[in-house]
């Protein structure tokens, strides 16, 4: 990793030992993570996270990988009504979209998710456990890094794409 490489955005937080995430305007830009994904042209990985939501009711982005210049591409794993889901955007179409069946994650908890794609099709785990999923949409589950030509942003805490940071 180089000088510059990881971006932290929180206002007013440079030069502290750690940063607080109030899901209004804070996350952590990694470029060089989704540039040498997709050179490398992965098709299996993992990521991880440990997350502590105040309202698991609320619909937010864990991390994210995206297109500067255009929407058509993305990688996100966040919440959707209380459920973990993984979900990726090839060619501005929906490749797949893999919820958790039943809600896992408790409200003001610390919860460890992580998503594991295997070359077949990616599979949600939440402390440590598969958990039951839905695949809202399938349309290629074998896809990873090796589909997202595009992709040259990575955050962490929002979604990135077109050069955007939604929440």
């Amino acid at each position: 990793m180089a000088a510059g490489d990881i971006i932290i955005v929180n206002e007013n937080s440079f030069g502290k030992k750690g940063n607080i995430f109030d899901g209004v305007d804070d996350y952590v830009l990694h470029d060089a993570h989704a540039v040498a994904r997709v050179a490398a042209a992965d098709t299996v990985g993992t990521y991880t996270a440990w997350i502590y939501v105040d309202d698991i009711s609320s619909t937010g982005t864990i991390l994210s990988a995206g297109d500067n210049n255009a929407a058509g591409e993305t990688l996100e794993l966040g919440l959707f009504g209380g459920k973990f889901v993984a979900k990726l955007v090839h060619g501005s179409a929906s490749q797949f979209d893999v919820i958790e069946t039943t809600a896992s994650i408790n409200s003001r908890e610390w919860t460890h998710v992580a998503v594991v794609q295997n070359g077949t099709r990616p599979t949600l785990y939440v402390n440590g456990k598969a958990v039951a999923m839905t695949d809202t949409v399938s349309t290629d589950l074998t896809d990873w890094y090796n589909k997202l030509t595009l992709v040259d942003k990575f955050a962490i805490g929002v979604l990135e794409s077109n050069n955007t940071h939604t929440l």
